[in-house]
C-alpha cells in the first residue's frame, strides 16, 4: 500500500463552509468495516492520484477532493470539473494512521478504529486499595 500525503485537520466552521460552497460533483464512496479496520473506497477512475487527488482529514471526517489537472487528463477526456466527498470516521482516529492505495480508479483509504478505553466500574460495598 502506498502512503500517499494526507493533510493536518481541518476544523471548525470554515472548513464546513469550504465544502458547501464548493462547487462540483459528489464521489461515489463505498464504506465498511472488518475485523480491526474502517475503509473508505472512492470511484475515481481517469484521475492521476499523485496530482488530482486530495485527501483532508478532520476530526471527525475525511474530504476527498479531485480534480483534473489540464496537463494530466488524457486529451481524449473532457475535464469533468471538481468533485468532493466528505465521509465520518470514528472519532479520535490518527491521520498518520491512515493509509490510501489508488488501484484501478478505486482511492481506498483505510484505518485502524481508535482504542477507547472503558471507564471501570465500582460496585458499592467494595473497597478497592
Amino acid at each position: 500500500m502506498n502512503r500517499h500525503p494526507v493533510q493536518e485537520p481541518l476544523t471548525g466552521q470554515l472548513a464546513d463552509k469550504l465544502v458547501e460552497l464548493a462547487p462540483g460533483e459528489s464521489i461515489p464512496v463505498r464504506e465498511y468495516r472488518d475485523a480491526t479496520r474502517w475503509v473508505i473506497e472512492a470511484d475515481l477512475p481517469g484521475f492521476d492520484p499523485t496530482r488530482d487527488i486530495e485527501v483532508v482529514v478532520r476530526e471527525t471526517s475525511v474530504l476527498i477532493r479531485a480534480r483534473h489537472h489540464v496537463d494530466s487528463r488524457p486529451a481524449s477526456r473532457p475535464a469533468h470539473g471538481n468533485h468532493h466527498q466528505v465521509v465520518s470516521i470514528p472519532a479520535g482516529v490518527v491521520p498518520e494512521d491512515i493509509t490510501t492505495s489508488y488501484a484501478d480508479g478505486v482511492l481506498t483509504l483505510s484505518m485502524p478504529f481508535p482504542v477507547t478505553r472503558r471507564a471501570s466500574r465500582r460496585q458499592p460495598g467494595l473497597s478497592v486499595p
